[in-house]
């Protein structure tokens, strides 16, 4: 009994680093003229793979920065492997829902441009604005039973400069959707596909929320 406690107090702590480090980055958006962020590119990067974790593997991943963890530093499942074909693009999801609602949520909302594969870490845009998805972390933990995932916004000005970011946490067990590593893998991954999609337009409306502020 007490061996299946013992990730308790490192997972927690290596959640609230992943948390903090994504606060750390947020920007408000301040700009007034909305007008003058059109006419405005929207992309987004190529995702981290799947991975199936377990409790001392999301330690690892904190003691590696979250980010630039190295491979082999924590427990990857062959049912990774085996499930990331059949999944689709997080970031291509929580993509679309924001256009899409932001349309409709945000007055001024510009006309946009959606660049329809994933571009490179130096893509650069200079004839308007600039709206970046950038997908951290992408993974369902056995030992909490949750699908969680970290994504990044972020508004760039026709010069370069942030006018506007925001990271979210996505976490199924806070929201009292948390399911078995069998359940979210099993029929290729059918009740994780759904999951992917109900954490991408809870993500979108997180980052509209923000902005709107």
């Amino acid at each position: 009994m007490r061996k299946s406690w013992m990730w308790v107090p490192l997972l927690t702590v290596a959640l609230s680093i992943i948390f903090l480090n994504g606060c750390a980055l947020d920007k408000t958006f301040v700009k007034k003229d909305m007008a003058s962020l059109g006419p405005m590119k929207v992309v987004r990067h190529e995702p981290p793979g799947f991975e199936v974790q377990t409790g001392g593997g999301m330690f690892l991943i904190a003691l590696g920065g979250c980010v630039t963890a190295p491979a082999g530093a924590y427990i990857i499942h062959q049912r990774s492997k085996e499930i990331r074909p059949h999944l689709p693009d997080f970031t291509e999801l929580v993509m679309n829902s924001f256009v899409e609602k932001a349309g409709k949520e945000i007055a001024g909302w510009p006309q946009v441009s959606i660049e329809p594969a994933p571009v490179k870490k130096d893509y650069k845009y200079t004839e308007g604005s600039l709206l970046e998805f950038k997908l951290i972390n992408i993974y369902a933990v056995h030992f909490v039973m949750g699908f969680i995932t970290e994504t990044r916004v972020t508004m760039k000005d026709a010069n370069g400069d942030v006018i506007w970011r925001k990271s979210f946490s996505y976490k199924s067990r806070s929201l009292d959707r948390k399911k078995s590593i069998d359940e979210f893998t099993a029929e290729q991954g059918k009740l994780l596909k759904e999951e992917m999609v109900f954490a991408a337009d809870y993500t979108a409306m997180d980052f509209i929320k923000h902005f709107k502020q």
